[in-house]
Formats: C-alpha cells, structure tokens, sequence
C-alpha cells in the first residue's frame, strides 16, 4: 500500500491523478448512480437551483427485476464532475458518470440549436463512461407561443415542438416546457430516465459474470498503466490478480444494481484472492467496497440529505467542497448534537440525536 501511494503522489502534473477530492461523499454513494445535472445557455442561477431541487427529489427508483425481486435503485445528482475522475471507473465504478441532464432556456431557433449543440459536446465530453442523457429545454411562455402559431389555442402536447425543431443530427431525448410552466412530469420522466440506467448498468453486469475465467482483462488504476507494459499476464500471479480485480469490480457494479447482500460475497471473494497475492492498492478498495456495503445493510436509514445552514464567511473564495467547509459543517452537526444531550447520529432510526432531512419522493415504478 505504501508503494501505491508513493507511486500516486510522483506522479507528474499530467497524470491522470485525483486532483478534485470529493468531501461531501458518504459510504451510501458507493450504491448510487452517478448523474451530471449542467445549466446550459444564459440560464438564471436561482432559476436553475429550482430545477436542480425538482430533480433531485428524485433520488431513488424502486424496480422488478426478472425475478420478481424488487430493486431499491440509488442516484446521485451533481453539478460538477472533472472528466479524469472518470478514468478511476474500473476502480471504483461509483466514480464513473453515467447519467447527463442539461437545462437550458432559450427564445428563438438559433437559440436552441446552440444548446443541442452544447449538450452534444458535454456528451462527447464524457462519452467513455455516459450510458445515457436528457435535455431539459424551457422555451417562450404559452402566450408568445399563441402569437407565433397565430392559434387562439394551443395543445399542452407539441405546442414548443409546432415552433421550434431540434436539428437533424441531435439524437437525445429532449424534454420541452413553456417559461414558467410548473413542469408536474418532471419527477416521473426524471425516473424513466433512471429506470434506462439501471437497465444498462444491468445488462453490462450480466456480460462480466459471463465472462470466462482465462479470458477476464487485468483492470488498473491510471497510474498501473505503466508498471504493466511489457509484464508476463499469463502468470499464476497476474492471472489471480486479473480475478480478483474483476470480482471486485463485479462487487462495484452489484452494489449500484441494488443487490446488497450479493455484492458482500463478491467483496469478501475479492478480498481473499488479492490478500493472496499481495495487491495492496486493489485489496484496500475491495475492504471499503466490503464496509459500504455492510453499512448500508446495517444503516438502511442513514440515506438523509444533509441541510446544514451555509455560512457567508465560507461562500467567497472557497469551494463547494473544500476540506474547510467540510469541517465546518461536521463542526455545526457536533454541536447541534451536543446541545440536545445525544450521541452523534448513528443512522438508527430511533436515536434521539439531530437528524437531517430526509429526501422526500420515492416513486416506484
């Protein structure tokens, strides 16, 4: 373990390292589906938040599978994902964007043809790891959609669409709403568009479990790529080493696919064969693999969005996840427990301790 990180912190400016740590993760997001919310086009901030709000109230999908069993399908909404974190996906998957929702306003066709055009080049952006996305469109309110139709009435259903087309080469679905519109299928189209990930993720899944032992690839770390060129794969060693990465990048993909207890196996079956073998950097992700997990079926109910109250002396000059207000916000949680005379909140549904506030839309499908 002490070589890998030694290896990760030589490594050049140019490397594809981790400069963008992520504090506000939680040992749940290793269960959750990664998705980019971006606002494209002069859209207003505070109009932009409350689309972001909507959205994110859709945090879980509940979905059959072929079994009958229900799967209890996680997201995570953000706003910003530098494109190298992605290269640590085979790592751990849950670092992988999967899911792209823009929102954009605009008035006029040459409007909206720069925004598909915006949104495409996000796509391409990110186009190794994205499964799928959606467009987000607000366009002219419902009277200046009635003077440009000349129609004293106009349908609910292709009014923006009888004004303005998308261009021929722009193949993502695309959701239109009138300014102002109060938008009431955001949250189920929002599901769908989750319930489509989830299908992918599946199906991805299902061909690594079909994979034949003698021909799993040897996943890496972007800083690995280089200590393996050259290097014999067909050896005992390197051929456990090429099982136990892909059991444990089973592991990953389990979690997210709403099989808890199953991705405990693979984790401890991972564990056990890197151990073997000594694959420091791997056995340590396969340990916090193995703790999410466990957490999670320990925990059921610590999925809580954290509403803590921002403090202006940290808004100027510091970042959204800056270790400074990190702490900060552990600081105010310690304190706001203290002086209610519990423990720190445990994810027990019965602790008298603070709680934060719960999200509030499961749609089940």
């Amino acid at each position: 373990m002490r070589s890998s990180l030694s290896n990760m912190l030589s490594q050049n400016p140019g490397d594809p390292i981790m400069t963008h740590p992520d504090y506000e993760q939680y040992h749940y997001h290793h269960g959750c589906l990664l998705i980019l919310v971006r606002g494209i086009g002069p859209l207003k901030p505070r109009s932009l938040q409350r689309v972001f709000e909507r959205i994110q109230r859709v945090n879980n999908v509940k979905i059959p599978d072929s079994s009958g069993v229900t799967r209890d399908i996680w997201v995570r909404y953000i706003r910003d994902h530098p494109v190298e974190n992605n290269d640590w996906g085979d790592f751990q998957t849950h670092r992988r964007l999967l899911g792209l929702i823009t929102v954009g306003k605009f008035d006029n066709q040459n409007e909206l043809n720069e925004l598909c055009r915006v949104h495409e080049s996000l796509k391409v952006k990110y186009t190794n790891t994205l499964f799928d996305s959606r467009c987000l469109l607000f366009g002219p309110s419902s009277d200046e959609l009635h003077k440009m139709q000349g129609t004293a009435e106009v349908g609910e259903k292709g009014s923006i669409e009888g004004c303005f087309q998308t261009p021929s080469n722009f193949k993502s679905r695309t959701f239109f709403y009138p300014e102002n519109d109060p938008c009431s299928n955001l949250e189920t189209k929002i599901s769908e568009f989750i319930t489509s990930l989830y299908y992918i993720l599946e199906l991805k899944r299902m061909e690594k479990t079909r994979e034949k032992v003698d021909k799993v690839p040897l996943l890496l770390a972007p800083f690995e790529k280089k200590d393996f060129v050259g290097l014999d794969l067909e050896s005992r060693n390197n051929k456990k080493r090429c099982v136990g990465r892909m059991t444990k990048h089973l592991g990953d993909l389990t979690l997210q696919a709403g099989l808890v207890a199953e991705s405990l196996n693979l984790f401890h079956s991972a564990s056990e064969t890197l151990r073997a073998i000594s694959d420091s950097l791997w056995l340590g992700a396969a340990f916090e693999g193995l703790c999410a997990a466990s957490a999670i079926l320990l925990y059921p109910n610590f999925r809580y969005t954290m509403s803590i109250q921002r403090n202006s002396s940290l808004q100027e000059n510091t970042s959204a996840s800056s270790p400074q207000k990190f702490n900060q916000a552990r600081n105010q949680l310690l304190a706001n427990s203290n002086n209610n005379n519990s423990n720190a909140y445990n994810g027990d549904s019965g602790s008298p301790a603070v709680r934060p506030k719960k999200a509030d839309m499961v749609i089940n499908l």
